[in-house]
């Protein structure tokens, strides 16, 4: 009998795909085998830097220039849906990554998108293992930046807890890369360049309470 190939598992695996059945769907959904999601709680401090970051500074034409990069992406995403419609030659998952953007557009503001993005840099930066791959950050991008349209989330009533729980609804893998690499080429190096500042700073203040801490050490 032939096992996951993933060290440590010692599972069956599952059609041909190399991996046990958990990891298989795993990997569909997370870019990769041993990736856990990224929760909305588990974003959310992220977020909130993002959004001081922004207010702090809020004359800074980096925002208008994002904003305006992803409000062109939302037209021509509109513009692949009608010619989807029309019947024109396709590729299917990169026209459901453009619909995906069209959802997300429809639902939510320019600057909440650039907040949850700027956030995935963040935890990125900050906590780099985090994410097992390339692959497995951008499906997390794509995954955090998609619950910001509730077509992407659905409920169910938990009758243990008896109250309604909301669920992610996966997008297609192929999908979810194309949609993936289009968020990362319009807020990749702003995402960067910001997650950097802030892990400048924080170290910055770590080493100036580290000083203070010795000069008070030298006190006689």
């Amino acid at each position: 009998m032939k096992v996951c190939k993933l060290a440590g598992c010692g599972f069956p695996v599952s059609g041909f795909s190399g991996y046990c059945e958990p990891h298989k769907r795993r990997n569909r959904r997370h870019g990769h085998p041993e990736q856990t999601p990224v929760g909305a709680h588990e974003l959310e401090p992220f977020r909130k830097r993002a959004r001081a970051r922004i207010k702090k500074n809020r004359d800074n034409p980096t925002w208008n220039i994002l904003c305006a990069r992803w409000e062109a992406l939302i037209e021509i995403a509109k513009a692949e849906e009608t010619r989807y419609l029309t019947g024109a030659p396709h590729n299917r998952f990169a026209a459901e990554a453009w619909f995906e953007v069209v959802k997300i557009g429809a639902n939510s503001s320019s600057m909440e998108v650039i907040e949850v993005a700027l956030a995935v840099y963040l935890l990125q930066v900050e906590n780099p293992r985090r994410f097992k791959s390339d692959n497995a950050f951008g499906a997390q991008l794509a995954r955090r930046v998609r619950t910001l349209a509730p077509t992407s989330v659905g409920s169910y009533y938990d009758h243990e807890t008896r109250k309604a729980k909301s669920v992610y609804r996966d997008a297609r893998p192929k999908t979810t890369v194309i949609l993936a690499r289009i968020l990362q080429d319009t807020f990749g190096v702003a995402g960067l360049t910001v997650a950097h500042l802030e892990r400048h700073e924080m170290n910055k203040l770590r080493n100036e309470k580290q000083t203070l801490h010795d000069a008070l050490g030298e006190l006689v």
